[in-house]
């Protein structure tokens, strides 16, 4: 899974290789679009979609799975003992992140000889070793379904990057009957063989895409009838990185994506912003998204631009 990553959305190559997996043990398995409600899909990039589907394609992916998954990805596997008992939800989170992998001879998968084969994408969170627990814990329930109870439910989810599969797998109300619902992550404060129950160093989150629209002009003959998206968008992110830290917690502030533009000679009308926002506590979080939107709405006033912000 670490050879080939799949950023968020485009999770075809891995959810066919969860389904090998899954296909023999003893579990009902939805697939793709069964699993959540498209209506709550966020910043899914139709374009990436469909080169991701043909790449999956072109390694192996029968082209009646790609069918069956109707242009979405993830797994939901569920056993039922047919024993009284609560429902337990376990959440794995399968895509990667828009990121190279190094080259360096001394990282491990060069050493071994399972390096990324695609371009710009890693797994450089940890959640092919995720994956690869959820499919282990598969097994496991196999193995010892004689002395389980109860109901239990395997989510392979994609699009965790970015915060954006959850709102929609939820939404599908698959999930409603949980007793128990637990996700993990491979820990950054736990030794190897080490399993942290009441983890720290995690921080609450939003994220922001921000829409900054102006109107276009000639900057030579007529530059007086422009409005400069791009200007409120880079006044924004200034300002956006002087704002005051918590005392009550640790935030982060990250502009992760800015672009603008369409041309050397004509003022900008468009320009556009992705933002990432943490906090210790939802209370030192819901204060940088306070202080986030203020200085995004002040930025597009004072310069007589649109501002849309979808969070």
């Amino acid at each position: 899974m670490h050879t080939y990553p799949e950023t968020a959305w485009t999770e075809f190559q891995t959810t066919w290789y969860i389904y090998q997996q899954l296909m023999t043990l003893p579990f009902k398995l939805r697939l793709g679009k069964e699993i959540l409600n498209e209506a709550f899909v966020l910043n899914r990039d139709e374009e990436e979609v469909k080169s991701s589907t043909k790449r999956a394609l072109n390694n192996g992916v029968p082209k009646e799975f790609i069918h069956i998954l109707d242009e979405f990805t993830g797994v939901m596997a569920t056993f039922e003992t047919h024993k009284s008992g609560p429902t337990f939800v376990l959440r794995f989170d399968i895509d990667a992140l828009p990121i190279q992998e190094t080259e360096d001879a001394q990282h491990l998968p060069n050493l071994l000889g399972f390096r990324s084969r695609h371009d710009n994408c890693m797994h450089a969170c940890g959640h092919d070793f995720h994956t690869a627990i959820g499919l282990v814990l598969a097994r496991w329930i196999s193995e010892q379904r004689a002395k389980l109870r109860g109901k239990i439910i395997l989510l392979f989810q994609p699009a965790e990057e970015g915060s954006r599969g959850a709102r929609a797998v939820s939404a599908s109300g698959l999930l409603d009957e949980a007793d128990y619902f637990a996700a993990a992550h491979v820990g950054m404060m736990a030794r190897t063989g080490e399993v942290v129950i009441d983890p720290y160093g995690f921080l609450c989150g939003t994220k922001f895409n921000v829409d900054f629209k102006g109107r276009a002009a000639h900057c030579a003959s007529e530059p007086e009838a422009g409005k400069n998206a791009l200007a409120a968008a880079c006044s924004a992110f200034m300002l956006l990185q002087g704002i005051s830290r918590s005392s009550k917690g640790a935030s982060r502030i990250n502009v992760g994506k800015l672009s603008g533009g369409r041309g050397r000679n004509i003022i900008p009308d468009q320009a556009y912003m992705e933002i990432d926002l943490r906090g210790e506590t939802t209370e030192v979080n819901d204060y940088l998204v306070k202080r986030t939107q203020e200085i995004l709405k002040g930025t597009a006033q004072s310069l007589d631009v649109q501002l849309s912000i979808e969070d």
